[in-house]
């Protein structure tokens, strides 16, 4: 796989945890959810989950 096509697969792998994650009457994140699905469904741990999504309310979604 190109570049290209890895950031695509990352991309479509976690733009459905979003979706789960977020809360449909004022579209806020919920974060704790999104966190335990990632640790859950993608083998992070709890820690790592916490940073990453840190990470991407901080800097933005590319840190993914």
């Amino acid at each position: 796989m190109n570049e290209t096509e890895l950031l695509e697969s990352t991309i479509s792998e976690y733009s459905n945890l979003f979706k789960l994650a977020e809360v449909k009457t004022n579209r806020i994140m919920d974060t704790d959810r999104l966190v335990s699905k990632i640790s859950k469904e993608h083998d992070w741990t709890q820690q790592g989950a916490h940073t990453i999504v840190c990470l991407a309310n901080e800097y933005g979604a590319f840190m993914l």
